[in-house]
């Protein structure tokens, strides 16, 4: 049977017994039967880990990108200045960063978040010192994420000793870390031996 893909149907619950996940039941009612679960949720990594039984430690922050328009300075990799970080973000465009403004970000009133315009203009002004030859390009668009953030920092990856169908990817890195972790759990869902490489992540280190 080939794989199907299912796509804007949250997952609402799941069903378990006493030892493991038997079912997923999706939004719009639908039944999945599963032989396992991987629990890559990012941000909301906690709430699904819930419907399984388990508490995930999550201490996620928030973060303010901003989108220019294509600017003349070719920029090819990420750059890490003091008070900005910035990258090429295709067709000339660059996207900025600074923790300083990602407190800047308010919940607001029809959901979602607003930036104050103050912050945002700070973050600019730094990447112009930075790099004078942008300082013709404009705001394009301004997006809050959130950042996944396991409870003491580090990832949580593998399957859950109470739930041996329920797998966790979940990381902060997961730029950098999504393929070797990713690699790692997709070969333990499979049933091989990961636990040398796995075993500082487990979920199990939170129930000491």
């Amino acid at each position: 049977m080939a794989p199907e893909v299912v796509r804007d149907d949250a997952v609402a619950d799941l069903e378990v017994t006493a030892t493991e996940v038997r079912a997923v039941r999706l939004a719009s009612g639908r039944r999945l039967p599963v032989a396992a679960v991987v629990d890559c949720a990012g941000p909301q990594a906690a709430q699904i880990a819930a419907l399984a039984g388990l508490v995930l430690p999550m201490r996620n922050t928030r973060g303010v990108l901003v989108h220019t328009s294509p600017v003349t300075v070719a920029v090819s990799r990420v750059v890490h200045a003091p008070r900005v970080h910035l990258r090429p973000d295709g067709d000339g465009r660059l996207l900025l960063h600074s923790p300083e403004i990602d407190g800047a970000a308010h919940p607001a009133a029809g959901g979602g978040y607003r930036v104050d315009r103050s912050a945002v203009d700070r973050v600019v002004e730094a990447a112009v010192a930075l790099y004078p030859g942008i300082r013709a390009a404009s705001v394009r668009g301004v997006r809050v994420g959130e950042r996944p953030i396991p409870g003491d920092g580090l990832p949580v990856l593998g399957r859950a000793a109470e739930r041996p169908n329920f797998h966790f990817a979940v990381s902060h890195s997961g730029a950098t870390l999504s393929v070797h972790a990713g690699d790692l759990v997709a070969a333990e869902v499979l049933g091989e031996d990961r636990s040398a490489e796995l075993a500082p992540f487990r979920f199990d280190r939170y129930r000491s």
